[in-house]
């Protein structure tokens, strides 16, 4: 299997450059005034928000008391600087993946490579944002579906088979007709080989239709040639 790169910062910046800019969460909304006197600190306070954020949001306050209705912007809103919006969105990006990995009891590299579904997005967005040194892997080789025997009738037992998952990722199993037609005939796991072994109904489909078996995760699709439904003796 090709080796994947894992490129965290470059992946954080695209995602703080193409998700919409979270709301940080306050009891203030996305400005309040100064009360007269009132500190940037007790402002922090008040509105249960870090200091540092709050001071990042407001760069040009005065750390003293500050002059009555003042107005003070929350950390977090689009009103905020565009440098403190994308520093707002790489924070959350990074502590959600390393949150991740933290409950699986791995590290962010680790996580990243054993979630390869995700380290293609992470790679794919700074792509097509230009970043420098990021380019998505080529699709992996090897990975395919077939099925057997390739010809049979309705009612018959075949086999699929496929590879190219990651380990352990659910699958489900579907029979598309000629005309379009779907239907979903089961689900399976993948082995730790990223290997589906399943046996399925072939669907009650005239004499002569020609059926496509698809073996499909949220982001992966692999269907088999095209199998010959056949009379019965």
């Amino acid at each position: 299997m090709t080796a994947r790169r894992i490129l965290l910062p470059s992946l954080l910046t695209g995602l703080a450059l193409l998700a919409p800019i979270p709301a940080q969460a306050n009891s203030c909304g996305a400005q309040t005034k100064a009360a007269a006197g009132e500190t940037i600190q007790a402002i922090a306070v008040r509105c249960d928000v870090a200091l540092d954020d709050l001071q990042g949001a407001n760069p040009n306050l005065q750390s003293g008391p500050l002059a009555a209705g003042m107005v003070v912007d929350m950390p977090g809103f689009l009103g905020g600087s565009l440098s403190e919006n994308a520093r707002n969105a790489v924070r959350e990006a990074g502590d959600q993946i390393k949150g991740a990995a933290g409950r699986a009891g791995k590290s962010v590299s680790d996580f990243l490579r054993d979630e390869p579904d995700l380290n293609r997005d992470i790679l794919e967005f700074g792509e097509s944002l230009g970043l420098p040194g990021v380019k998505a892997p080529p699709p992996e080789t090897g990975a395919e579906a077939r099925v057997t025997p390739q010809s049979g009738r309705p009612g018959d037992q075949v086999e699929i088979r496929a590879s190219g998952f990651r380990a352990d990722v659910a699958v489900k199993i579907y029979a598309t007709s000629a005309a379009g037609q779907q239907e979903l005939l089961g689900s399976a796991v993948a082995d730790a080989a990223g290997r589906v072994e399943q046996k399925v109904t072939v669907p009650n489909r005239p004499v002569g239709d020609k059926l496509s078996f698809a073996v499909e995760t949220e982001r992966m699709r692999l269907s088999t040639e095209p199998f010959a439904v056949t009379a019965a003796p």
